[in-house]
């Protein structure tokens, strides 16, 4: 792989590989176009489409020709719909993490925060299932006759 420094308008530093390496599902639309300033939100992106195939059990993109996903990626946007029972905030963070603008997804400590968040309610409401079935496998509750 050989290697080219840019300078990006804002004055970053980025790198661009002059041959791709990688699993194309994973890889952003900005790896396949020539010239864009590549950077951390890359991984975010990959971290969108595990989400996805996380919820669904499956491959992301697995009837599509892995020849031409990335163009159908770049130009046609195409990304993975998600069921429409899935969380639906889940499914937003998801979707976010696969925006075709890296400066739309979020940045990996505020994916971590809202990853943290999610399963945070995902566990207070799975609490709250297990406490109801107790309760309903119980029985009925004995109560006093009012005189």
């Amino acid at each position: 792989v050989r290697l080219m420094d840019e300078t990006g308008a804002d004055g970053q530093l980025g790198f661009t590989a002059t041959v791709l390496h990688g699993t194309v599902p994973y890889m952003s639309p900005e790896l396949f176009e020539q010239g864009r300033v590549q950077g951390p939100a890359l991984d975010v992106y990959a971290v969108g489409i595990t989400m996805w195939e996380l919820m669904h059990g499956r491959s992301a993109f697995g009837g599509v020709n892995k020849k031409e996903l990335p163009l159908l990626v770049v130009r046609q946007r195409l990304r993975p719909v998600f069921h429409p029972l899935a969380p639906p905030d889940y499914s937003a963070l998801a979707c976010r993490c696969w925006s075709a603008e890296p400066e739309h997804r979020p940045t990996a400590s505020e994916l971590v925060s809202k990853l943290q968040q999610l399963l945070s309610v995902a566990k207070a409401a799975a609490t709250a299932q297990r406490q109801q079935r107790k309760l309903l496998a119980s029985g009925p509750v004995q109560g006093t006759r009012a005189q």
